[in-house]
């Protein structure tokens, strides 16, 4: 018993010693990964802003529900002067969903757009970033200069419905909330 009681003993201790050591490990770690992380998501977002490291101060702002995954809100450096927020939706396609990166100005034009995922016909190759769907500069919410385009590599629907998705947040919520 008193053998049992030992064994118990030096388990518990070993155990709080890998806990507090893998404790220390990730409050060093965890930063560095953020912003790692952070980095990656930057360099995606270049596409529409080629200065974005260095001419914005970037906040990302989480969301997760209506198909607005995430919003990336860019001040102009060192203020508080919303220029553009840039969306993360995601919206059911044919078979799967739309992914997408909607760059918003902040007079509620759209900057452009870049597609992250498909929701097309599996197996087709889709290369949806070479359609254009006619929605640079036009307004958001305003769908009326949306080229839907036919076929079963494209799911326009998908598309059209990332747009709304995005319209309807920022009809709510305004641009960078």
């Amino acid at each position: 018993m008193k053998k049992g009681l030992t064994s118990g003993l030096v388990l518990l201790v070993l155990g709080l010693i890998a806990g507090l050591l893998l404790g220390v490990v990730n409050a060093v770690t965890a930063p560095i990964i953020a912003q790692n992380e952070l980095r990656e998501k930057l360099t995606a977002l270049e596409v529409f802003y080629p200065d974005i490291k260095t001419a914005y101060d970037v906040t990302e702002v989480v969301v997760g529900e209506n198909g607005i995954e995430s919003i990336f809100v860019l001040k102009a450096k060192g203020t508080d002067t919303i220029v553009a927020a840039v969306y993360g939706v995601a919206q059911m396609g044919y078979k799967s969903e739309v992914s997408m990166l909607i760059a918003v100005r902040a007079n509620g034009s759209v900057e452009g757009y870049a597609f992250i995922g498909t929701g097309g016909t599996e197996g087709l190759g889709l290369v949806l970033n070479d359609i254009d769907f006619g929605m640079t500069d036009a307004p958001v919410g305003d769908e009326t200069s949306f080229d839907a385009v036919a076929g079963a590599s494209v799911t326009s629907g998908g598309v059209l419905a990332c747009f709304e998705a995005v319209a309807a947040r920022i009809a709510a919520e305004g641009l960078g909330v």
